[in-house]
């Protein structure tokens, strides 16, 4: 601090304790907690004269991130010495603050010991010390931000996803997925994206499903953009904290209009809603009309209905003809042949209702993998679209673990999406009424053939995202590939187990969805005779009757793959531990579980038998193109080696797991789904392996042991 500084300050400390000033300014530089000594309050009495050839800087944002006070920017301008800041309440400005700032730094610091809730006026000047003279340019124009205190903690999970939908007639309609631990959130709103954040709500209530919604009906249309943050509110033992903020969110006047979806699929007989959007929501009063209306016909408020067979477009136009657009609609879309006719390892024994590997390559002893969800969702199936072709090839994602996978006697994932041409795909329609739909082509499953999967377990709450007709299509082409699948069903007649013969080993699969996860509430409009059909929804009694139908057909070794838990978390929930607990005691022999689209912990559970049942409560997503949160796209390959001991009793002989990522390219293949173990990769250079498996070591515990080639 220079000396005449330390003497200024000095003078005039004590006025300033008198007048109760708690206001203090820091910069970003030292994290906004301590003041720099060249900060000094001083007031407004001992004023000097400005000086209006000189730059005036201005205040290009505020913020609220810290919650403990009003971040303000600037950026410095010429050669100033320090800048003044003057905070102001009820359209008065009565205190002035130096900020010192070192040459060439933006200008950043705190507004500190606000009262909550109250609005507050900004504006900055530079100031010149010259000897003993000083010298000021005029004030910039005043910015305002209201302050909210907060208590901010970076260990609170942000919201995320976050989306505005401008289709719903009325206000602008704010979604975000919500973290799994959380009692509340706040939505702000600012017309600058810079500042001026106005609170609209603080105590919106997390609900169900994972989707939490907000409808801004006050905003002023004759502003656009119109910006939004939404930030998480954790009360815990009567301490309130927030999350940081974690991104801005944009709504803009629509000049042209739009139709959504610009492209769908649904079946004759069926309808589909089409929206357009003009303006700030749904295009009012506009004309609708069909190309082809011996394919599809089309009302005035834009439901489409499907009458014929092929496509046709779909026109929409301002009532006064100003503008048109349209939507293509495809009805009956059919099923693309497969890329080429693969070999079927398993035959099945009609008389046993069991599935027999063909060739033996070494008896009594089984080499089996598992893993999570398989997933296929937009930007994969935009990645997988070959323009020249006009067909879909996803066979590249699996180079790195083709090898792999081929070398077990039987490989299983999850399913984790319809696969039925008839309906949309998830690159034409991936949300519906606000919720995820998941559906993709046939293509996926040649890829997922090709790379060696044998089983696919078909239960999870995507079941039912596009009707009755799409989760059979699904059963459906999986047949038509020749998968062994269990979870989905076309009849009640179905088969309901899976039994599979391995080199004379007899293993059963079965696949719930289960811990009162649901299927999207979508299953609330099925007939219930459908839903305990087609769907496979968990319960003791099913998976007792299960568990007692393969031990009947021979079964020596029953795995249970649950689809089950609460997204986005590493940590397993009551409802999952209670039913692998009543799995193990029924007489499950492992537990492979998917859902939570992060790899949960391993565990072996104590039976009532006095039985150790391996449990791995999530093996995260094997592919997908997720990527909100760290760690959505690690998965691990559960490696189990069944033999039969020198009692005739088959048993895990060794179990371990693989640790995978998926890349969003590697060497050139979209989203690769990579084995993080170095001799399993040799020919690419991670440099993010070390972080990954890290990460991964640490979601699934130390009672399980990594593969080792």
């Amino acid at each position: 601090m220079t000396r005449y500084h330390l003497r200024y300050f000095l003078l005039f400390a004590g006025v300033l304790l008198m007048m109760g000033c708690g206001r203090m300014i820091s910069k970003a530089k030292d994290q906004a907690e301590d003041m720099a000594e060249a900060k000094q309050p001083i007031t407004e009495e001992l004023e000097l004269e400005t000086d209006d050839s000189l730059p005036v800087p201005e205040l290009t944002g505020t913020g609220i991130g810290t919650g403990r006070g009003v971040d303000l920017y600037w950026t410095p301008v010429g050669d100033a010495d320090t800048y003044e800041i003057q905070a102001g309440k009820g359209g008065e400005f009565n205190e002035t603050l130096i900020i010192s700032l070192d040459d060439g730094e933006s200008g950043h610091c705190l507004a500190a010991g606000l009262e909550d809730e109250e609005e507050y006026a900004f504006r900055i000047r530079t100031r010149y010390v010259k000897g003993d003279e000083i010298i000021r340019s005029e004030w910039s124009s005043p910015v305002t931000q209201t302050f909210y205190e907060a208590r901010v903690d970076d260990d609170v999970a942000a919201p995320f996803d976050i989306t505005c939908l401008m289709d719903q007639g009325e206000g602008l309609l704010i979604q975000w997925k919500k973290p799994e631990y959380c009692t509340g959130f706040e939505i702000f709103r600012s017309y600058t994206g810079k500042g001026s954040w106005v609170r609209l709500a603080d105590e919106i209530e997390p609900g169900k499903p994972s989707r939490v919604s907000y409808d801004d009906i006050e905003f002023d249309e004759s502003i656009s953009p119109v910006y939004y943050m939404v930030r998480t509110v954790l009360e815990e033992n009567g301490v309130r904290k927030v999350s940081p903020f974690d991104e801005v969110i944009t709504a803009e006047f629509q000049e042209t209009l739009t139709v959504r979806p610009a492209r769908s699929a649904f079946p004759s007989g069926e309808s589909l809603q089409l929206t357009a959007l003009y303006g700030w929501g749904k295009g009012e009063g506009l004309k609708w009309s069909a190309v082809n209306e011996d394919v599809a016909s089309v009302d005035q408020d834009g439901l489409v209905t499907g009458v014929g067979h092929g496509s046709t477009r779909i026109i929409a136009s301002l009532p006064d003809s100003s503008q048109e657009t349209s939507s293509t609609v495809i009805i009956d879309r059919k099923n693309p042949e497969p890329l080429k006719k693969y070999k079927q390892p398993f035959a099945y024994d009609e008389k046993n209702k069991v599935y027999r590997k063909k060739t033996v390559s070494e008896k009594n002893k089984a080499v089996v993998l598992v893993t999570g969800d398989l997933m296929s969702m937009k930007s994969q199936m935009n990645a997988a679209w070959n323009e020249k072709d006009q067909s879909y090839v996803f066979n590249d994602s699996f180079r790195y673990v083709k090898d792999l996978i081929r070398s077990a006697d039987l490989a299983a994932g999850n399913l984790e999406t319809l696969v039925s041409p008839t309906w949309s795909y998830c690159s034409e329609i991936n949300y519906l009424d606000g919720r995820p739909v998941c559906n993709t082509t046939p293509r996926f499953l040649d890829a997922l053939k090709d790379v060696g999967f044998d089983v696919l377990t078909m239960s999870n709450n995507h079941n039912a995202d596009w009707g009755t007709g799409a989760a059979m299509d699904t059963v459906r082409n999986a047949d038509r590939y020749g998968f062994m699948h269990t979870g989905l069903y076309t009849s009640e007649k179905e088969d309901r187990t899976l039994a599979v013969d391995v080199n004379g080993i007899r293993i059963g699969f079965l696949a719930y969805d289960g811990g009162g996860l649901g299927f999207n509430h979508r299953e609330e409009t099925w007939d219930p005779e459908d839903v305990n059909t087609i769907l496979n929804a968990y319960s003791r009694e099913r998976a007792e009757a299960d568990i007692k139908a393969l031990k009947e057909k021979g079964a020596e070794f029953i795995i249970v793959c649950m689809h089950w838990g609460t997204i986005n978390t590493t940590e397993y929930n009551e409802l999952q531990e209670e039913a692998a607990k009543e799995l193990a005691d029924l007489g499950a022999d492992y537990i492979a579980g998917s859902h939570p689209h992060l790899i949960q912990k391993y565990v072996e559970i104590e039976a009532s038998d006095g039985r150790k049942v391996p449990c791995i409560y999530c093996m995260g997503n094997f592919i997908t193109s997720l990527s909100s949160l760290e760690g959505q796209r690690d998965s691990v390959l559960m490696r189990l080696v069944l033999k039969r001991n020198d009692q005739g009793k088959v048993v895990l002989a060794d179990n371990t797991y693989i640790p995978c990522h998926v890349y969003s390219t590697a060497l050139g293949d979209p989203f690769a789904v990579v084995p993080m173990i170095k001799e399993l990769s040799p020919d690419l250079k991670l440099s993010s392996r070390d972080r990954i498996l890290k990460r991964i070591k640490d979601s699934i515990g130390k009672d399980i042991k990594i593969y080792k080639p």
